[in-house]
């Protein structure tokens, strides 16, 4: 998965996931989603995982991964992980949200966070950052969906199902093979500590 990072073409990178604040615990903060329902950084007390998903409805790889994300959620949502899909961009309209939720019928709170504070407390780097977070508020993986896209390439199929393999491994009280990579995405301009 390691890719030059000075290449055209770029995807995920692995990163060490204690420099990228894996294992820490992040703050709580409670937003309101475009329906009106609270949202906070942690798990509902049904379930053992919540992954905060950056999107966007004009990033292109942020579009791109959309559909992903709404299949990876139907599949792990009954075996108690949560999504929340948080968007950061002041420009996409409410209306454009909207279509994007029921185009891919995503189920989870989905936050217009224009004024970064979700994003911020995460440390986020792009509108493709994923952030898996347990019980405790801590801080499990952070990173990219999977490979199959990137800037300047896409696969047919992703070879390295980043996301799915953090999640399986945490339900199952193991260590994710991978803890942090670099999600190649529009970036959001934060500074980059954590």
């Amino acid at each position: 998965m390691a890719q030059d990072v000075d290449s055209v073409r770029r995807g995920p990178r692995i990163l060490k996931g204690s420099q990228y604040g894996v294992g820490r615990l992040i703050p709580t903060i409670e937003m309101t989603d475009v329906t009106g329902r609270a949202v906070s950084l942690r798990p509902s007390s049904e379930s053992q995982l919540l992954v905060v998903c950056l999107t966007g409805t004009g990033c292109p790889l942020a579009k791109r991964y959309t559909p992903t994300l709404a299949q990876l959620e139907e599949k792990y949502h009954p075996r108690g992980i949560d999504f929340v899909f948080i968007n950061p961009n002041k420009s996409e309209s409410t209306e454009r949200v909207r279509a994007a939720i029921a185009t891919h019928r995503l189920q989870g709170s989905y936050v217009r966070d224009t004024e970064r504070e979700f994003v911020g407390r995460l440390a986020a780097r792009t509108t493709t950052e994923v952030f898996v977070i347990d019980t405790a508020g801590t801080l499990r993986y952070r990173g990219a969906v999977d490979d199959q896209y990137g800037i300047g390439y896409s696969l047919s199929e992703p070879r390295v199902r980043c996301l799915a393999d953090a999640g399986d491994a945490l339900l199952e009280d193991q260590r994710p093979p991978v803890e942090a990579t670099w999600a190649p995405g529009c970036e959001l301009g934060l500074s980059p500590s954590v």
